[in-house]
């Protein structure tokens, strides 16, 4: 795409929170795809920081190696909810569900999937635990 936005090698870095030396790395074991141009005029876009910031959060939040990553990808394996760019100017709608005085839930749909049943299952599932908490506090001051 013509318009879409272009990385040095050191930005991504920047971006990704992974060094340059690391993504080169990637790119040379497959987890990355190759850059665009060549040498010193190679340039990245966003679908490699989605790739770098999808790698780290498997690395990191999943405690995935990265040969397990990379077997996942070369057998097209899913891996679950892709890491979101929002880049400056990037709008999202939050939804806001008031849970009880002081607590909120703040979500966004179109980042994380979720649909308003397994949102009605999350909403009860807090009621719930709540519940329970002002219980043990009630039994606690008698």
């Amino acid at each position: 795409m013509a318009d879409e936005k272009q990385f040095r090698i050191e930005e991504l870095g920047e971006l990704s929170g992974i060094t340059p030396r690391n993504i080169r790395y990637y790119i040379q074991e497959g987890l990355v795809d190759k850059p665009q141009g060549e040498r010193r005029g190679a340039w990245y876009t966003t679908q490699h920081l989605q790739q770098l910031l999808t790698i780290k959060r498997l690395r990191e939040e999943e405690g995935i190696s990265l040969d397990k990553i990379k077997s996942r990808w070369r057998n097209g394996l899913p891996d679950s909810t892709p890491a979101v760019i929002d880049m400056p100017g990037t709008q999202r709608v939050w939804q806001s569900i008031t849970l009880a005085p002081g607590l909120e839930l703040n979500l966004c749909p179109e980042m994380n999937g979720i649909t308003q049943d397994e949102l009605g299952a999350i909403y009860r599932a807090i009621q719930h635990e709540l519940t329970k908490i002002q219980r043990n506090r009630q039994e606690k001051s008698k």
